[in-house]
């Protein structure tokens, strides 16, 4: 993801290389606890486990989002569009309820007018860290 361009002056058809690589290790992850069974894995413990990788992963995506040097409105876009393939990607290996607010309100922060993001950051300034 660091190497990813934002920068862009049209979205792509498709998503971006590290939502497929992050695809290929959620279904690993998924396909571990199948392999170790509901009687080392319960159901309860793995949607915890599941739950734990989802905000990790959020907070990861929005680090990365954050390091972008330059972001177009395509770039944004793009933004967007990756992680929505992302979340189909993730409703495949987990039926735990996917909390998206925290990538989609960072997201759509870029387009809000300066007096707007001002009163966003007053609102979110305690769910994201400085350099998000």
């Amino acid at each position: 993801m660091e190497r990813t361009r934002w920068d862009l002056k049209e979205m792509l058809d498709c998503p971006n290389p590290y939502i497929e690589s992050l695809g290929n290790e959620l279904t690993i992850l998924k396909g571990r606890f199948n392999s170790l069974g509901e009687a080392r894995v319960p159901q309860m413990a793995a949607n915890i486990l599941w739950t734990e990788v989802i905000t990790q992963l959020n907070s990861a995506l929005v680090d990365g989002f954050a390091s972008a040097r330059k972001c177009t409105q395509p770039g944004r876009g793009q933004m967007q569009h990756d992680y929505k393939e992302l979340l189909g990607r993730l409703r495949v290996c987990t039926s735990v309820k996917l909390q998206s607010d925290f990538i989609e309100d960072y997201i759509r922060a870029y387009y809000l007018q300066d007096d707007e993001l001002q009163l966003w950051i007053e609102e979110h300034h305690k769910s994201y860290t400085m350099k998000q």
